[in-house]
């Protein structure tokens, strides 16, 4: 039984052998190829039982190699046709968020963006559509909550893709209030969020590079 395949020079010698190849000797002799590709055709054509390869602790079992993999097309796959822009209606006013609780349930819709335009993809490698699907079929886990605060005269979000996908989903959107800290990063230096040009009434989503 295999256990593993060392590319030490003695454990080689030991494999060769035993009539077993290192994946150093792989790569040598195809180098086109990965050697855990070339490894997986010489463990099949093996006598006897079939022998598997360990998985690659960075893949799924989608088959993706990468958390940041970006899918072809995600409004096919997901069924879900984004706008290229979301409007805020009946946005909140700062007498009803000094109302709220420090955390709780709100209309997505009546949140003002920061932002002029947003991406079609999170961080990680999600779509917005991805995102959207889930929502909608209530197959996503726990979703963070996001951030809003009173910026001048204003209601607004700190996070953006999240309320965009509970608007486009029908659903109600988990928030918390901002701190004193969060707001002053999101609004100053370089990096500042604040870059709505209309005061928040609406956001352009942006398509993606092709």
């Amino acid at each position: 039984m295999i256990n593993s395949f060392n590319v030490g020079e003695k454990s080689d010698r030991a494999q060769k052998i035993a009539g077993v190849i290192s994946f150093k000797d792989l790569a040598e002799e195809d180098r086109a190829r990965s050697a855990a590709e070339v490894g997986r055709e010489f463990l099949e054509n093996l006598p006897g039982k079939s022998r598997k390869l360990p998985r690659n602790p960075g893949a799924t079992q989608g088959g993706s190699s990468s958390r940041n993999k970006k899918r072809e097309n995600p409004e096919d796959e997901f069924n879900v046709k984004l706008p290229n822009k979301s409007a805020t209606k009946n946005p909140m006013t700062k007498a009803e968020f000094d109302a709220l609780k420090d955390s709780g349930e709100i209309d997505p819709n009546r949140i003002r963006p920061m932002q002029n335009t947003i991406k079609r993809d999170f961080q990680d490698g999600r779509s917005l559509e991805q995102m959207v699907r889930e929502l909608l079929d209530g197959t996503g886990g726990p979703i963070e909550k996001i951030r809003i605060a009173v910026i001048g005269e204003h209601v607004f979000t700190l996070d953006h893709r999240r309320l965009i996908a509970h608007r486009l989903a029908g659903k109600n959107i988990q928030y918390r209030k901002a701190t004193p800290d969060e707001i002053e990063r999101a609004t100053s230096g370089d990096k500042t969020k604040m870059t709505t040009r209309n005061t928040g009434t609406s956001i352009e989503i942006k398509k993606r590079r092709k």
